[in-house]
């Protein structure tokens, strides 16, 4: 069927080609942008049965008309003197915002006691009305006006706040994906030339992939929008990046199989559908492992991973489709000028050193695989160090206005204060909660010896509920602090509500965090397990083969503990970090073993191709080293290359991840794809490929 939808390409060129510019014209003006959708807020994609959710609704019913969010203006002197000292800097800046009567701005407030206690730095409250994104933006963009405008020589104000985070946070992710597109394409334009010293085999992803691109971001932000499930705001960098990483390889592997024929001196038609005919098997493996392990993350708690396959699946299919299809129309097209003003690619190479490691590899293939398993196991066990990381800001570019100003907040409050926990208190009595409940509450908090500080909150319009707020002496979203809220805080606020006689919620981004954590961690031990057992049955039934499945998922999963390791090792101790971002393991653990898994299946099909032809276990792994080695070294490359791009985005839980993928991929095409499983195929012979049968000659 593969082999039927190729010639058509390839002989109704022009046909295709025009079917997928109709195609991609009308996702452009029928679908919305993938932007439209995405959500930044990581409570949108905890379930609605966690406690901090559940919270979050109860908090909401107590206080209905706090509908407004908190922005802050943190003001101080550019020569770090006191800024108290100047109490006309301060009341001037909020009567230049009062007097501007900014739209969606409901209160602006300041006092003596919003200020640090050294006096180098004072606050301005902000009330802004709860409105869409767009709004929102807009109203932080005039803020930012007025206050530059007011703001004399010689003091910095800066805006900060859920709103002026959230503001910046896209503005980063717009250029971070823009500079990350370009960087993507720069590395393959440079790694392709380099592979092929073709200027039109360079530029044949380049032009390809953007149509695919676009079609699936469409496609995905459609299914969103009528589906109503929420997209993270990182999906369109990652899919910039699986795209052309993935897309590249599929082209170029379909180029070295052409220029294979074509040295062997096939003529240019008969070599090209030769090539996509004899790839395509590779491909589908290759689709069918990422559409099953993208698919294991529709069984994840946490949103976050639930909506990344979706779009993932239909990005990953459509590039697939492009791959047996625009791909071979294009390069029907090209013909032999793909590879032009190259003239070395006549030639077949002489390999003289990746004869030498086939050689090796063969002679001595039980060296080979222990030395590479105890590589991968040494690196893995660093793995165990792993600290999980659920601060937001680690999900904040450090170089925007509003992370500068919370930083600066950070260092003038204790860390709690800038993001408290809410204990709110309700009563089912006749009396309700009133402002005696809610101090005799903080005081007997206050004696419980916890990690923090409770003082009295607000009590609700309709006296029917009251709130505590408690900050942590440390940052409320390390793992202490998580750890903290649950083995003191929690138990403690139930303990003393059962003396008040009231009951108890606890709302707040650590609240979220803890849930995070539980559900991450579930996730990973649900995931993981589910996602290897499902590729690998898939696997079995593509290769043909039970041992086969087993051997190549085991040995990719060797190489994801090994690049986890080695990231825990770059971030936590060599840079210092307090932990890697919380969602890295199972992103990696994903990406690599779906996507890193085509350069071992390319290996062991062009293996079983070889001894198809009747060569013996050691000539067919020599051979397949020789034609297969360079094309899935080149592509590792490349696909590593763009997943390291995502480190120019400047926002360190992204440049975490992109690095950790970029290692696992690394790793997947080098030692596990070109050495590991070479050896083993030496070492298990055609029991490889138990119950099929392999090596015979064919009539």
């Amino acid at each position: 069927m593969l082999g039927g939808v190729v010639r058509f390409s390839q002989h109704h060129r022009l046909l295709v080609i025009l079917t997928w510019v109709a195609a991609l014209a009308a996702a452009v003006l029928l679908l919305p942008g993938l932007g439209s959708v995405t959500e930044s807020e990581q409570a949108a994609f905890l379930p609605d049965t966690a406690d901090s959710v559940a919270a979050s609704k109860v908090e909401d019913a107590a206080f209905p008309d706090d509908t407004t969010s908190t922005a802050v203006l943190v003001v101080s002197l550019e020569d770090g003197g006191r800024v108290v000292d100047s109490p006309e800097v301060v009341s001037g800046l909020v009567s230049a915002l009062e007097e501007a009567e900014i739209e969606h701005v409901e209160g602006v407030g300041s006092d003596e006691a919003a200020a640090s206690d050294d006096g180098t730095v004072q606050f301005i409250d902000l009330a802004v009305a709860e409105v869409d994104a767009e709004e929102a933006d807009a109203t932080v963009d005039r803020v930012r006006e007025v206050v530059a405008d007011a703001a004399p020589e010689g003091v910095v104000a800066e805006l900060t706040g859920n709103v002026a985070l959230n503001h910046d946070g896209r503005e980063a992710a717009e250029e971070a994906e823009l500079v990350i597109s370009v960087a993507t394409v720069v590395v393959i334009l440079a790694l392709m030339l380099l592979a092929f010293r073709g200027l039109l085999a360079a530029l044949v992803p380049v032009l390809v992939v953007p149509v695919v691109y676009e079609l699936a971001a469409r496609t995905t932000a459609g299914l969103a929008s009528a589906w109503n499930w929420p997209v993270d705001q990182n999906l369109p960098l990652i899919l910039t990046v699986v795209l052309f990483g993935v897309g590249t390889d599929y082209v170029l592997f379909i180029l070295f199989r052409f220029r294979e024929a074509l040295r062997e001196g096939v003529e240019t038609r008969v070599a090209l559908e030769r090539a996509t005919v004899r790839t395509a098997p590779v491909l589908g493996s290759a689709a069918l492992a990422v559409t099953i392990a993208f698919a294991a993350l529709g069984l994840a708690t946490l949103g976050f991973y639930r909506t990344l396959g979706p779009g993932l699946i239909v990005s990953v299919l459509i590039m697939f489709l492009a791959a047996i299809t625009l791909v071979p129309a294009v390069l029907s097209l090209l013909g032999r000028a793909v590879f032009w003003p190259s003239r070395p690619w006549r030639r077949q190479p002489r390999g003289r050193l990746l004869r030498a490691l086939a050689a090796v590899v063969v002679q001595r293939a039980g060296l080979v695989a222990a030395a590479v398993v105890a590589i991968l196991l040494g690196g893995g066990a660093a793995a165990l160090a792993f600290q999980p990381d659920f601060s937001t800001t680690s999900a904040l570019d450090p170089s925007t206005e509003s992370s500068r100003a919370l930083e600066t907040l950070s260092t003038s409050l204790p860390a709690g204060t800038l993001n408290p926990t809410r204990i709110v208190l309700t009563s089912d009595g006749a009396d309700g909660v009133d402002e005696a409940d809610v101090g005799r509450f903080a005081e007997a908090l206050a004696d419980r010896d916890l990690p923090g500080e409770a003082v009295p909150g607000p009590v609700s319009e309709n006296g029917e509920a009251g709130q505590v707020v408690f900050a942590f002496e440390d940052d409320p979203l390390r793992n202490a602090s998580l750890d903290a809220f649950e083995d003191q805080l929690r138990p403690a606020t139930e303990s003393v509500a059962d003396e008040v006689g009231v009951e108890v919620v606890l709302a707040g981004d650590t609240a979220t965090s803890v849930d995070l954590r539980e559900a991450n961690n579930r996730d990973l031990l649900l995931v993981g397990p589910v996602a290897a057992g499902a590729i690998m049955v898939g696997l079995m039934l593509a290769l043909r083969g039970v041992v086969a499945g087993v051997v190549l998922v085991g040995a990719i999963v060797l190489g994801v503990l090994a690049a986890l390791g080695a990231s825990v090792g770059i971030f936590q101790y060599l840079l210092g970090d307090p932990g890697v971002a919380f969602n890295v393991p199972i992103v990696l653990y994903v990406f690599v073993l779906a996507i890193g898994t085509d350069y071992t299946i390319l290996v062991m099909l062009r293996i079983r191709e070889e001894r198809a032809t009747g060569r013996d276990r050691a000539d067919a792994v020599r051979a397949a080293m020789v034609h297969s080695v360079p094309s899935v070294l080149a592509a590792g490359l490349i696909l590593a290359g763009t997943f390291a791009a995502l480190i120019l985005s400047g926002v360190p839980s992204t440049v975490q991840l992109g690095a950790a993928v970029a290692i696992g991929i690394a790793l997947a095409a080098g030692p596990v794809a070109s050495l590991l499983m070479p050896a083993l195929a030496v070492l298990l012979g055609d029991r490889l490929w138990w119950p099929s049968r392999v090596g015979r000659p064919r009539n």
